[in-house]
């Protein structure tokens, strides 16, 4: 759980540096650089986040976790496509779809975590 919220917060993070550079990125060389490394920050945080929900969530449920995603061995390569245009509308559409997919893959984690925590509480607790 610790990693996830680590994940969380270095996205967040990642988040806070785009909107602060992301006037620079149209106005110079360097800053189409600094925004097409972010993109791929953003890109390999959003696939780790996305192994850790996977692993995390097989765990809930009470089944064996990828062991290779839970190593960080196995998951996919992030690699910033050149042929796509960070620019176009139908690009940017499709990289928020994919945040917010996992943003719905974190809810239904925190769900599962916080049911199962209730569970084990009620379980737990001792009738006087």
């Amino acid at each position: 759980m610790r990693s996830v919220l680590s994940g969380l917060l270095r996205t967040a993070l990642l988040i806070k540096t785009l909107d602060d550079f992301w006037p620079l990125c149209c106005s110079s060389p360097a800053g189409v650089q600094l925004t097409q490394q972010l993109h791929r920050e953003m890109a390999a945080c959003l696939s780790d986040l996305s192994s850790l929900c996977s692993v995390l969530t097989h765990t809930a449920h009470g089944k064996d976790p990828n062991l290779s995603l839970l190593l960080g061995i196995s998951s996919v390569p992030v690699v910033l496509d050149q042929c796509d245009d960070w620019n176009s509308p139908a690009v940017l559409q499709k990289k928020l779809q994919e945040a917010l997919q996992l943003r719905r893959d974190v809810e239904a984690l925190r769900t599962t975590v916080s049911d199962r925590y209730a569970q084990d509480m009620g379980d737990n607790c001792t009738t006087q």
